[in-house]
C-alpha cells in the first residue's frame, strides 16, 4: 500500500539588515510525497556520515530544488542524501538529524 504524506521543503536565504548583519529567511514549499522505508544498511551508512536516518520520502524531481531541510510529522529534519529511483522516476529524500548537535535546528 502506498502511503502519501505531506512534507514541507525548506530553503534558507540570507539578507542584510539595516546595519549589514546577515539575517536568515526561510522559504517553505509544501509537497505531497510517498513514504518509504529506512533499511538497516541506510541507518549504518547514515551513521558513518554523522546522521541518524529517520525517514525516506519520495517526490518528483521537479518538486525538489536542492533544499537542505524538511519538516515532516511536525519535526524539522535535514535532507542528508537524495537518490533518483530510475524504476519509478521519483527522487528519494533521506531525512535525519545530525548526531550530537540536537538536529536540524542547531545545524
Amino acid at each position: 500500500m502506498i502511503e502519501r504524506v505531506p512534507i514541507t521543503l525548506i530553503s534558507t536565504s540570507y539578507t542584510a539588515d539595516a546595519i549589514g548583519v546577515q539575517q536568515p529567511a526561510e522559504t517553505r514549499v509544501k509537497r505531497l510525497g510517498i513514504l518509504g522505508s529506512v533499511w538497516q544498511s541506510e541507518r549504518t551508512d547514515a551513521a558513518t556520515k554523522g546522521f541518524t536516518a529517520e525517514e525516506v520520502v519520495a517526490v518528483w524531481p521537479f518538486e525538489y530544488d536542492g533544499q537542505k531541510l524538511a519538516e515532516f510529522n511536525g519535526r524539522k529534519l535535514e535532507i542528508y542524501r537524495t537518490y533518483l529511483n530510475r524504476r519509478n522516476g521519483r527522487l528519494e529524500l533521506y531525512l535525519g538529524q545530525r548526531v550530537g548537535v540536537g538536529g536540524a535546528d542547531n545545524g
